[in-house]
């Protein structure tokens, strides 16, 4: 699967600590070497996202936005207070999509 970084993502990957970025390069890895999408399936406003578990004792979240063949990575970050999920739903707005 293709995987394509917004800068979202790249801003958010630079946050994160160096054992946790060894993590996501990990899972980031599988997922370009999937034929089919991984990650559990969103609930509105992220219907069309997924959502990978990484990090230490899995407390990142990894979401991406689903289209055709292609993964746009929108954000990486701690799942704590859903946090993550509402700053994807904030991403998908500005990018209109």
């Amino acid at each position: 699967m293709k995987v394509t970084k917004s800068s979202y993502f790249k801003k958010s990957r630079l946050e994160l600590a160096s054992e946790d970025f060894v993590s996501v390069f990990s899972i980031l890895n599988k997922l370009e070497q999937s034929p089919v999408p991984i990650g559990k399936k969103l609930r509105p406003p992220l219907e069309n996202c997924k959502s990978l578990r990484t990090g230490h004792r899995g407390q990142l979240r990894i979401v991406y936005l689903l289209r055709a063949d292609n993964a746009l990575l929108l954000i990486v970050g701690a799942r704590e207070n859903l946090e993550v999920y509402s700053r994807a739903a904030v991403i998908l707005r500005e990018l209109g999509l």
